[in-house]
């Protein structure tokens, strides 16, 4: 059996997209209840959430936040630009310097202990 070649397209995000698996506080614009959902992943532009359960519409507000092993406070919000089957994604408009430290910091290349 011989391997065929595969094509990946081309990554177009300007900063790396980490996956985390992580519940978080979200909060869509024009609904009275926060919600806890999946952060599946993140980058300094933009967020993906897994859910089975209620989406916003596309251009609806989000915004969320989470708290670090640190008791650091994490916040980001952001516009929808994709709503799909398994959940949707937020262009990020504002996060907090912890969210953007947070990130920046499970982003980096794994460097083992010396």
């Amino acid at each position: 059996m011989e391997m065929g070649t595969t094509t990946w397209p081309v990554e177009q995000r300007r900063y790396p997209r980490t996956f985390l698996g992580v519940p978080v506080r979200i909060h869509f614009a024009g609904v009275p209840k926060s919600l806890t959902l999946e952060l599946a992943d993140v980058s300094l532009e933009g967020s993906y959430f897994r859910t089975s359960g209620p989406k916003p519409r596309r251009g609806q507000w989000v915004a969320y936040g989470f708290v670090t092993a640190d008791l650091t406070v994490c916040a980001a919000r952001g516009r929808v630009v994709r709503v799909d089957d398994a959940g949707f994604a937020l262009q990020l408009e504002g996060t907090n310097s912890a969210f953007q430290t947070f990130v920046t910091d499970i982003s980096a290349p794994f460097r083992p202990a010396a």
